[in-house]
């Protein structure tokens, strides 16, 4: 078993330059430092009574310093997928916090008590680490993207282990500057844009980008060499004007890339996108370079896996505490996968995704390509949702081009069966996805409600 001591030791094998940036123009090593003990100061009595405080911050500073707090005696802080009153609603019902941390003026919630940033001097060195590498230091709490709101136990065995592995994983050093497309709230920003650069000795960058030329001129002016982005940042990015300038790498998660925006991305920069599969409940499991690897996903040195019945099962040191495991530690994702050697496997879609349609079963991913392929189609989204008697399912797609609904009915029919043809199509604008790059099933339901009777 790993002992706390020779856990932190390996994860912080040498004294950092406390004068060295952390946080581009914002944060030094040694301000996170400071901070961090300022925090747990602070916060001592809620950790003396084991309570939770919610974290509302998007300050990448502030998160690690945070995190270096509950590292060595301050409480869990727990982390929000977004901010407003309704997600905090949400996060009380399934984790009760007594205060939130935070440095958003705006924010006031009736029964919390509001604490700011204390005021901090740098420090040489962090906080002597003291929680045990499995107990939870962070709860992440995500947006259910496929289903009801969840939280989520980090541990330092997760969330640091992880991150030092990423480090030797893609080879991130002391020169690179990050620049992030995606928040740091969500379990693949808080690695790749908070953690991992504190670990690396690197810089980030302190906002979090969001528009494609602004992202494109952030990497000439900062120098950038690793872009943090997500699934329809890459969609975004199809401009004219990419260049590959001073980046080194490209990562992406929290989705799919579609292979023509990769194909497009490497042909103007030369560099693959290195997309991390995995999710907030069992951390990284897998990469692939696209669109060099097409779809076979290499996994971690650190995680084993197995095929039982087409699910994939993982067992790992990034598996949340809470997650269910076999009697082998294996916990069950849901996903189809099939393997193509001892150390790569493709996935075939999630395991809801294989839906009976009229006694039917419907691979819904298989409809969703099928819709892909068509000229004119830029994206596509299939679902399989109840009909008004609550009995059945019925097929539901969300198309983005500029065809009309009968045209792509014409090219589905050629193609599938009559009953797995899309029930419902929507012509949109773009599929509705959170910060983070998941699909928004809240939007979703929402844009079904107000325009399902468009078309029947």
């Amino acid at each position: 078993m790993t002992t706390t001591n020779s856990f932190y030791d390996r994860i912080f094998p040498h004294r950092a330059d406390p004068s060295a940036p952390y946080v581009n123009s914002r944060y030094s090593v040694g301000d996170i430092q400071g901070l961090a003990f300022s925090l747990r100061e602070r916060l001592q009595p809620f950790a003396e009574k084991k309570s939770t405080v919610c974290l509302w911050t998007e300050d990448r500073g502030l998160i690690m310093a945070a995190l270096l707090a509950a590292l060595s005696g301050g409480p869990v802080f727990a982390l929000p997928h977004a901010f407003s009153p309704q997600v905090m609603q949400d996060l009380q019902e399934v984790c009760q916090v007594s205060a939130i941390l935070t440095d958003r003026d705006e924010i006031s919630l009736p029964g919390l008590e509001r604490i700011t940033p204390p005021d901090y001097r740098p420090a040489a060195a962090p906080p002597t680490p003291l929680l045990d590498p499995q107990s939870t230091c962070m709860k992440l709490f995500t947006g259910g993207s496929t289903g009801a709101p969840r939280i989520w136990d980090k541990t330092p065995a997760g969330l640091l282990g992880e991150s030092a592995f990423l480090v030797r994983q893609f080879g991130i050093c002391p020169e690179d500057v990050l620049l992030a497309a995606a928040p740091p709230q969500h379990i693949y920003g808080l690695l790749f844009s908070v953690i991992l650069p504190f670990l690396a000795g690197a810089r980030v960058l302190p906002e979090t980008f969001s528009f494609p030329r602004e992202i494109i001129a952030g990497i000439s002016r900062f120098s950038a060499t690793i872009l943090i982005g997500v699934p329809f940042i890459y969609r975004a990015l199809r401009l004219d004007a990419l260049e590959r300038q001073s980046l080194r790498r490209a990562f992406s998660s929290a989705g799919k890339v579609n292979p023509e925006d990769a194909l497009f991305f490497k042909g103007k920069t030369g560099l693959p996108i290195t997309e991390i599969y995995g999710s907030t409940e069992t951390g990284g499991i897998a990469f692939q370079d696209s669109p060099d690897d097409q779809g076979r996903l290499r996994s971690f040195s650190e995680v084993t896996w197995k095929i039982a019945g087409e699910r994939l099962c993982v067992r790992s040191p990034f598996l949340s505490g809470n997650l269910p495991r076999d009697e082998e530690g294996f916990f069950i994702t849901g996903d189809r996968a099939v393997s193509m050697g001892p150390e790569r496997f493709k996935l075939l879609g999630r395991a809801d995704e294989v839906v009976k349609i009229a006694g039917k079963r419907v691979d819904l991913a298989e409809v969703q390509e099928k819709i892909r392929q068509i000229k004119e189609v830029e994206e596509a989204l299939v679902l399989a949702l109840p009909e008004v008697s609550g009995r059945r399912q019925e097929i539901v797609a969300l198309v983005v081009g500029s065809l009309d609904r009968q045209t792509i009915r014409q090219h589905l029919a050629d193609c599938l069966e009559s009953y797995a043809l899309p029930r419902h199509i929507l012509l949109v604008e773009s599929i509705p996805v959170t910060p983070a790059g998941k699909i928004d099933r809240r939007q979703i339901d929402e844009l079904l409600q107000s325009r399902k009777n468009e078309e029947t």
